[in-house]
Order: structure tokens, then C-alpha cells, then sequence
């Protein structure tokens, strides 16, 4: 399973989204979702015996941001490659473009 982050919405929704990241190509590769819709998608793609581990992605991603124990939210943002052609995103612009 990929890194769970979770991003806030600081417009006028201040929604959280949570999307499954690859790290390897430093972009998201899900919509944002709902934390139930995150749990629904990761249960049919993964399968029930995957639910453990993701319980604990998810905990560490509500804590902190993001999933991964050698990653931080800060850096998975200032090094993405998440724009048309690789381009970086703003947090703002990758909302707008995997949440909205």
C-alpha cells in the first residue's frame, strides 16, 4: 500500500482530504477522499487483510500528515512533481487539481 496524506482545505469547505501518494513518482495516485472513502477504496483494492497496516497509516497520517516513517508532509509538498509533466504544485494547486 502507498503513503496515506492528508491535506486541509483552508478555503471556505476546510474539508480534510486524504490520498494515497507514491513516493517514487512524488504525486498522488487518488482523487481526495473522504477518510471512509479512503478505508472503502484501500479495502477493495488491497483486500481485508491489508486493514491493519492500514489502521496505522491512517492513525499516523491524522496525526502528522502523512504515513510514512521516513517521509514528512513538508517534504512529500516542497519536492512533488504532481503538475501536468511533472510540474510542482503549491498544496492549494494539488487540492484544486486531486481534490475539488
Amino acid at each position: 500500500m502507498h503513503t496515506i496524506i492528508k491535506l486541509q482545505d483552508n478555503g471556505d469547505s476546510q474539508k480534510e482530504y486524504y490520498l494515497l501518494w507514491s513516493i517514487k513518482e512524488g504525486k498522488p495516485i487518488t482523487n481526495g477522499m473522504s477518510e471512509e472513502e479512503l478505508e472503502k477504496h484501500c479495502k477493495e483494492k488491497y483486500g481485508a487483510h491489508s486493514m491493519v497496516a492500514f489502521s496505522r497509516k491512517l492513525e499516523r497520517a491524522k496525526k502528522l500528515g502523512c504515513s510514512s516513517y521516513h517521509e514528512r508532509i513538508e517534504d512529500l509538498m516542497n519536492l512533488n512533481c504532481a503538475g501536468f509533466d511533472g510540474e510542482y504544485l503549491t498544496k492549494e494547486e494539488i487540492i484544486d487539481e486531486y481534490c475539488r
